[in-house]
């Protein structure tokens, strides 16, 4: 579960670096905006991603 988490956070990030690079294919969807996919990037891996990665590590 913990590389799918992964994988997860890092399609979004680039998803968003490609808003950065290129704006014009935005859609003006506005699930698709910078604001609303940086905090699910966040959010992903740090809690998602890096707590299944640390959570058999602390028996």
């Amino acid at each position: 579960m913990t590389s799918v988490w992964g994988v997860v956070s890092m399609l979004v990030k680039a998803i968003i670096v490609a808003q950065l690079a290129w704006p014009a294919p935005n859609f003006d969807l506005p699930w698709l905006h910078f604001g609303r996919l940086r905090p699910l990037h966040i959010n992903a891996a740090i809690f998602a991603f890096g707590g299944c990665a640390l959570l058999p590590t602390a028996a």
